[in-house]
């Protein structure tokens, strides 16, 4: 199985600034979030300045129902919310060949509010956790 490739329809679409960069990418700050299957488990994660840049996102809900991070002040404040009901995680995901191999970071998430639009991948301070989580268990 592999991910299906996003399509100019699909209505998920919408832009996040990213207030603290994705690790390794510094300089890209505005990205373009949008669905790429229909039952909503995969997002294309695109930088808006360089299009080649794109991540394959998940809501970790999806498969690890038990996930739960914590949000402390110090993100809520970033992403400029004061309701943690305001954020929305998602983990990024490695696909290699198909969705079989496939793992999530669920160490370094991206918070995301709803409200504000505004994002930042935050390093969970949990040794629990894995950078490589396989999807299927």
């Amino acid at each position: 199985m592999t991910v299906p490739h996003e399509t100019a329809h699909n209505s998920d679409q919408s832009l996040l600034e990213f207030v603290e960069p994705i690790a390794g990418f510094p300089s890209e700050r505005t990205f373009s979030l949008t669905g790429i299957d229909e039952a909503g488990y995969f997002h294309s994660l695109r930088a808006v300045d360089s299009p080649e840049l794109r991540f394959i996102l998940s809501e970790p809900v999806n498969f690890f129902p038990d996930y739960a991070p914590k949000i402390d002040q110090r993100v809520l404040a970033l992403l400029g919310c004061s309701d943690a009901e305001d954020v929305v995680f998602y983990v990024i995901l490695s696909v290699a060949a198909s969705l079989v191999d496939a793992t999530a970071n669920l160490r370094a998430p991206i918070a995301m509010s709803l409200s504000t639009r505004r994002a930042a991948q935050i390093v969970l301070d949990d040794d629990a956790l894995s950078f490589r989580e396989p999807l299927a268990r």
